[in-house]
């Protein structure tokens, strides 16, 4: 009886398993000139065991994995969708790298995953790095938006763009340069502000007077910051429309401020 009792509270209660333990600090960027700067904000991982999920990890991540054989680790680069910290998804336009893992329970593995956009075959993109010129259009407000070289406003290259605001009314500000989207479409661009600002999409040719739909807002941010802005709920619709990309500037008070930008860049997959 006793020998019984014992088997059976070894079949409810059997030995747990120890994982291996996959350490991930960040991931490595491989850039394409033909896309623009190499400048990102990879903040998760998604990490996947011969097609099984293991699953969505900030970083830096310690990731426990229960293997008892070999197999193929699978690492997808994620981002902060449109800035909000809450929503952290993979981001389409980055590959994933693979490793093959020989567990050793209970012993951490360090890994060191690449990404990079996909080849330019398959991506294209819409830029604005102020490096040849400045596209930003003052259209409404009295604020001043130039180029700038001061190596202190700069982000990399040898220019950024440049906003300066001493009031409090707004102004709003369009990139000259028009384009059409698929839906699955991102704006990604380099930003640092002492004052807030919005960012929207100009949708042309609508009506006599085109409307702007405006979605995400930024506070000051001390430091340059990424941002990856999804648009696809705005283009979902207006399919088959013209846009331009438009800055809002809101000092709310009356008081002196700049906004720097750099490598404003809409991205999506050929067709």
């Amino acid at each position: 009886m006793l020998s019984f009792i014992f088997l059976g509270c070894n079949i409810i209660n059997p030995a747990e398993k120890t994982p291996t333990y996959v350490h991930i600090d960040s991931f490595q960027f491989k850039g394409n000139y033909k896309l623009g700067t190499s400048s990102h904000k990879i903040t998760n991982v998604t990490v996947i065991l011969d097609n099984n999920i293991v699953g969505i990890f900030d970083l830096p991540a310690t990731v426990p994995v229960l293997a008892d054989k070999k197999g193929v680790l699978a690492f997808t680069p994620g981002i902060t969708y449109s800035g909000l910290d809450d929503i952290q998804i993979a981001y389409p336009f980055y590959y994933t790298d693979t490793m093959t893992l020989m567990p050793e329970p209970g012993k951490t593995i360090t890994a060191h995953p690449t990404t990079g956009y996909y080849s330019d075959t398959i991506l294209t993109a819409y830029q604005e790095d102020f490096e040849g010129s400045n596209s930003l259009l003052l259209i409404t407000g009295d604020d001043t938006c130039v180029r700038t070289d001061d190596p202190n406003m700069v982000f990399e290259g040898d220019y950024s763009g440049h906003i300066h605001t001493n009031n409090e009314n707004a102004s709003e500000l369009v990139l000259s340069n028009a384009f059409t989207l698929p839906q699955e479409s991102y704006l990604e661009m380099n930003y640092k502000n002492t004052v807030p600002f919005v960012v929207g999409l100009q949708v042309m040719g609508s009506s006599s007077s085109d409307y702007v739909y405006y979605f995400y807002g930024f506070k000051p941010s001390d430091n340059w910051n990424k941002v990856y802005i999804g648009l696809q709920d705005i283009l979902a619709q207006n399919p088959g429309t013209s846009y331009r990309i438009v800055i809002k500037v809101s000092a709310e008070e009356a008081v002196e401020g700049d906004i720097l930008l750099d490598n404003l860049k809409v991205i999506y997959r050929k067709s």
